[in-house]
């Protein structure tokens, strides 16, 4: 079975620090994050694309990253975010791909 991408969005509400990328696993990544972070991170989103098209993730990712870009900090790292309205834009960009 292949591996399938996830689009995905965590950071710390309380901070307001955000990052929004792609990964097999997000679970992972974030903890990956988490040892080198000052303050604890959760996953808020996470949208999984089938291998066929996985490369869609990374179309969504970029679609994302520069819908955002005001609030862009450095690499995929985002500072303020409007959560919720991002939440609600991975949901129908995971609609327009045939995500879930």
């Amino acid at each position: 079975m292949k591996k399938q991408r996830h689009l995905y969005l965590f950071g710390n509400t309380e901070h307001k620090w955000y990052k929004l990328g792609v990964s097999y696993s997000p679970e992972s990544r974030m903890d990956a994050f988490q040892e080198f972070l000052p303050f604890p991170v959760e996953l808020i989103a996470a949208v999984r694309f089938t291998w066929l098209d996985g490369f869609r993730a990374f179309e969504a990712e970029k679609c994302l990253q520069q819908h955002y870009a005001g609030y862009r900090q450095r690499g995929e790292w985002f500072r303020d975010l409007p959560v919720e309205a991002v939440v609600t834009h991975i949901k129908k960009l995971a609609k327009a791909h045939n995500a879930n």
